[in-house]
């Protein structure tokens, strides 16, 4: 391969993610001005960011599969396509159920977007070389969640809401030309056949974790019958649990959670976005609903946080190497913590200075965790295993996201006592921000159980 090409594949994989990003952020400032649209609760607009994570999450697995069979440039293309066409749909949508149907299918195309595009750094690069290939991809894949919710803001506060998705059609146009122009085609020499069982348990479970999780509070749901779903959603769990363990080529191979570092940073991860993964949802809500701010406004003040989370990039490399993957990974989720309960002491008469520090600083933490945590996920697994790895470590990041802005939603009816967000009302957001803070310092918990030495082959500690 051609050294240009080279160079050029980590930017080419990084305007998908700047496409997901962008649209996974640029939404959150324009939900109350939807929410008014659509004639719904705001809080009830949480499902539109829930059913496409959950989407994502549901529909990676495959994304493996189907990459291994026809070829990673055939995938990452007609996922591209799909993903633009189904962000045009977003934004024509005249209601909340069109939404929801619109961003299930951006969903869908997202899941074969950038777990493919990953897939191709990780077959392009070698070990050493990864952790560099990973941060060109994920710098300018950090630009659409800075720009996010400021343009989102601006848009929705001068134009319509609607434009917030019809902006991904120009970077979808010059994906697909950047495809053809420079991604090669890896193809698995040996496709085993797909685990269809195995995928219909899996999704069935997620499906039934989220409409427990949704369900709390709501007047339509029985305390009993949520409890029934949340029950059939274990069952569901422990049934493919055992039903993998004949299979060889299991749609989630558990086996791989045999393997230390692999294991930590997926459980990791996972309560470590439990908590961090709602602060994109409560931040506009306090700044807009709270604070009586305008979208634009809004966005603004959020930025600094992706400005924060860029500014890492610049020097991870250096951190992991002067430091290790261990002690990294137990200092972020404290510090994350902290800020995230700093959160819970701003109110509509603090300084704008302050609180543009604080997400400053949120940022810097949390991209350090997230790099770290993503990098740490494959340090020792092998190349054929490379595919299910990533399909099961994306499908874990977007689901404990997927929760998260759910259990965040939830948190914040309990404390308002399920009767509905009222306006200016601060106290809930602030009772959030502190509850997301302690869950975000639990994944500590994980992180202690690694050693100096693991992931030195990709830290060069």
């Amino acid at each position: 391969m051609k050294s240009t090409s080279i160079k050029i594949i980590p930017w080419v994989v990084a305007v998908a993610m700047f496409m997901e990003t962008l649209d996974s952020t640029i939404i959150n400032t324009a939900l109350p001005t939807m929410a008014q649209s659509f004639h719904v609760n705001v809080i009830e607009l949480k499902i539109a960011l829930t059913s496409y994570l959950l989407s994502l999450a549901i529909f990676i697995p495959i994304s493996g599969w189907i990459a291994d069979k026809l070829g990673t440039k055939k995938v990452f293309l007609f996922a591209v396509v799909f993903f633009t066409l189904s962000s045009v749909l977003c934004g024509l949508s005249q209601n909340l159920d069109m939404l929801i149907i619109a961003r299930i299918l951006q969903g869908i195309g997202g899941a074969m977007m950038t777990p493919v595009g990953r897939l191709i750094i990780l077959k392009t690069f070698p070990k050493s070389e990864l952790l560099k290939a990973m941060n060109y991809v994920t710098i300018p894949g950090l630009l659409g969640p800075m720009l996010g919710p400021t343009v989102g803001g601006f848009i929705t506060t001068f134009f319509s809401w609607r434009w917030i998705f019809f902006v991904n059609v120009p970077f979808g146009i010059a994906g697909v030309f950047l495809i053809i122009a420079y991604i090669q085609d890896y193809k698995a020499d040996i496709s085993p056949k797909f685990d269809t069982f195995g995928f219909i348990i899996i999704a069935l479970a997620f499906v039934a974790l989220l409409i427990a999780v949704e369900s709390i509070g709501e007047p339509f749901f029985s305390p009993m019958m949520i409890t029934m779903i949340f029950i059939f959603a274990l069952l569901l769990c422990v049934l493919y649990f055992f039903y993998q363990k004949n299979r060889s080529h299991a749609v989630f191979d558990l086996k791989l959670f045999k393997i230390k570092t692999f294991n930590i940073a997926v459980a990791g991860s996972i309560v470590a976005r439990l908590g961090v993964g709602g602060t994109t949802f409560l931040l506009p809500l306090l700044f807009q609903v709270g604070f009586g701010l305008s979208p634009f406004h809004a966005g603004l003040l959020i930025s600094p946080i992706f400005i924060g989370m860029l500014s890492t990039k610049f020097f991870s490399r250096w951190l992991l190497k002067t430091y290790g993957f261990k002690k990294i990974l137990i200092l972020n989720p404290l510090m994350i913590g902290l800020t995230l309960i700093s959160f819970s002491v701003i109110h509509s008469t603090t300084p704008h200075l302050i609180i543009i520090i604080l997400a400053f600083i949120y940022g810097l933490f949390v991209s350090m965790q997230f790099s770290s945590m993503n990098a740490l996920n494959y340090v020792d697994i092998s190349p054929p295993s490379m595919s299910q790895a990533s399909s099961i470590a994306s499908t874990m990041m977007q689901l404990s996201s997927c929760f998260s802005v759910a259990i965040t939603a939830l948190m914040i009816k309990y404390f308002v006592g399920f009767q509905g967000l009222m306006p200016h009302d601060v106290s809930p957001l602030h009772n959030a921000f502190i509850a997301t803070g302690f869950i975000t310092m639990l994944s500590i918990f994980w992180f202690v159980r690694l050693s100096d030495s693991d992931g030195a082959a990709v830290s060069g500690r």
